[in-house]
């Protein structure tokens, strides 16, 4: 597992969770945490899928975002976004940037 953001002070916090979770005895599966840019993504060698949260609510950077997972992808199992849609165009303006960088998006809920 990789945890990421593109904030160091917040990766650290990550870093700080993932230890504080191995100290109280916690089953931690080599999870480790990364800086990611979408502006400069890298991939990973070997991950299963990709699994983003609460990423969808700034349109200005869903180019980068949309570059980033063309980066990350393909993975074994895809990517999935999950996401609280604040407004309709805002959600429907990342599908088109998506399907506009190549990338297919299945289901919307």
């Amino acid at each position: 597992v990789i945890l990421t953001d593109g904030y160091p002070a917040v990766v650290e916090n990550l870093e700080y969770n993932i230890h504080a979770t191995a100290a109280a005895g916690k089953q931690v599966l080599r999870a480790r945490a990364s800086v990611l840019q979408w502006e400069n993504p890298w991939s990973p060698d070997d991950h299963d899928v990709v699994l983003a949260t609460d990423v969808c609510y700034h349109p200005p950077s869903f180019p980068a975002l949309a570059a980033a997972l063309d980066a990350l992808l393909p993975c074994k199992y895809g990517a999935v976004l999950i996401n609280e849609v604040r407004s309709e165009e805002t959600w429907n303006g990342l599908a088109r940037e998506l399907e506009h960088a190549g990338l297919r998006v299945e289901e919307r809920a």
